[in-house]
């Protein structure tokens, strides 16, 4: 899967490597799974208004922050508008102590107190959930590989079925290790974080997932999950004791968005959720 392109706009404050404000837009966006250009990033010797103009017309998104009231930005606003850029492409952000001029204040903006907020805002917007906490209860299960060749591919495509077919919404945090002193044992940690019902998830309903799971495992079975070897556990001890390998949303059982990876080098699980996306988007 190709990376998605985000192109930012903004006057920066001081030195633009450690302005606050970026440094939290490109975080975010990324997590969202885009690249994150801005001018200075362009890579070519073309006229950089050219390049920009190029950007604001082309980048699958784009997010402006007006803060500043540059003219340079008031410019890139008005491309925007005069372009006839479609408006849910584009992101408009302005801290809330200042004015919107009156030339773009019918334009919708989102309007932040902080970096902080600006976080909150622009994952909201971007339909990212929150990063479960540490103190969050997830799940821990034990396979048992015999011979099972990419087992860590089955299993993932396994465990994304799994989430299929129990009609899961929400965020999944996927998390992997393998137990070299149990020969053949490999360990998923699963975190979610479920929209519908907004509550932690009871143990009949992990109880009911896990044998979802299991009834999408190969049927050869070189693959098995151990149930005895299965437990609940706190997502800091997840963090701590497995490896992180992709965090995805669902919404109705559907994976439709990878929120890490789309590198050269992804996980399994990351691959396995990109072969989904590709296929539901004719690619």
């Amino acid at each position: 899967m190709v990376n998605q392109i985000a192109f930012v706009a903004m006057e920066f404050e001081g030195d633009p490597w450690n302005d606050k404000r970026y440094v939290v837009i490109t975080e975010v966006l990324q997590e969202a799974g885009y690249e994150v250009i801005r001018g200075d990033d362009i890579k070519s010797s073309g006229p950089i208004m050219t390049e920009v103009m190029d950007m604001l017309r082309d980048a699958d998104l784009v997010v402006i922050d007006s803060t500043g009231n540059s003219h340079n930005v008031s410019y890139e606003i008005g491309y925007c508008h005069g372009i006839d850029r479609n408006p849910s492409t584009v992101i408009l952000l302005r801290n809330i102590s200042e004015t919107i001029p009156f030339n773009y204040s019918h334009f919708r903006h989102i309007l932040y107190r902080d970096v902080h907020h600006l976080r909150s805002l622009l994952r909201n917007r971007l339909e990212i959930t929150f990063p479960l906490p540490n103190g969050h209860t997830g799940f821990c299960l034990s396979f048992i590989c015999n011979n099972a060749g990419m087992y860590g591919d089955k299993i993932a495509k396994a465990v994304i079925s799994g989430l299929g077919v129990a009609k899961f919404t929400g965020r999944c945090e996927y998390y992997a290790a393998d137990r070299w002193q149990i020969p053949g044992l490999y360990v998923v940690g699963l975190g979610l974080s479920a929209q519908r019902p907004r509550r932690q998830l009871s143990s009949e309903w992990w109880s009911s997932l896990t044998q979802k799971i299991e009834h999408e495992l190969p049927k050869d079975n070189t693959i098995q999950l151990n149930h005895d070897l299965s437990e609940f556990t706190e997502m800091v001890r997840i963090r701590a004791d497995q490896m992180a390998r992709g965090v995805a949303e669902f919404q109705e059982g559907k994976l439709v968005q990878l929120l890490s990876g789309r590198s050269d080098d992804m996980s399994w699980f990351e691959s396995a959720a990109c072969e989904i996306l590709n296929e539901s988007n004719g690619t």
